[in-house]
């Protein structure tokens, strides 16, 4: 089939990764996941059960996802596909469905309106899931929605990120 033709690549050390290398082998594509040594060792093994061919670099997480983000435009191919969390709109988008979803478990007798906002916690890693969850609560809601991103003070990338411009 036409699934067999086609290759996703990704640069991850955690959810990433292993959510894109699993969908993509369960629909019968090839799954390439480049990890740094901070991967975690059972998301590893997961994936290499699975059938995702895993790619180990020894550097950080900005290192995997480069080598990764490379070796697709040497590649050059139209059935290879990166899955960029750092430049996808795409992703972003995909990722603002979440919106719905939360929304869908608020209780009908809880208040929200501008005076009473929804303050919405997210756990953050690299920022593309909160930012796209939150970019999709902002177009439900406005105003009327408060997110706080919380990330561990270990793995600051997302203060750094926001910090130094990067």
């Amino acid at each position: 089939g036409v699934w067999e033709q086609l290759k996703v690549v990704v640069g991850s050390t955690g959810n990433l990764g292993l959510s894109v290398g699993l969908a993509a082998r369960a629909l019968g594509m090839a799954a390439e996941v480049h990890v740094s040594g901070a991967a975690v060792a059972w998301k590893v093994e997961m994936l290499r059960q699975r059938g995702v061919e895993v790619v180990e670099h020894q550097g950080g997480y900005t290192e995997a996802v480069q080598q990764a983000r490379d070796q697709v435009e040497r590649e050059g191919s139209p059935l290879v596909h990166f899955v960029d969390d750092e430049r996808s709109l795409d992703l972003l988008l995909g990722y603002s469905c979440a919106a719905f979803e939360l929304l869908s478990q608020l209780s009908p007798e809880i208040q929200v309106d501008e005076e009473h906002p929804l303050v919405v916690h997210i756990p953050c890693g690299v920022g593309g899931a909160p930012a796209g969850i939150a970019w999709g609560l902002h177009c439900l809601m406005g105003e009327k929605v408060k997110v706080l991103l919380a990330e561990p003070t270990n793995a600051p990338c997302m203060i750094l990120g926001l910090a130094t411009g990067l």
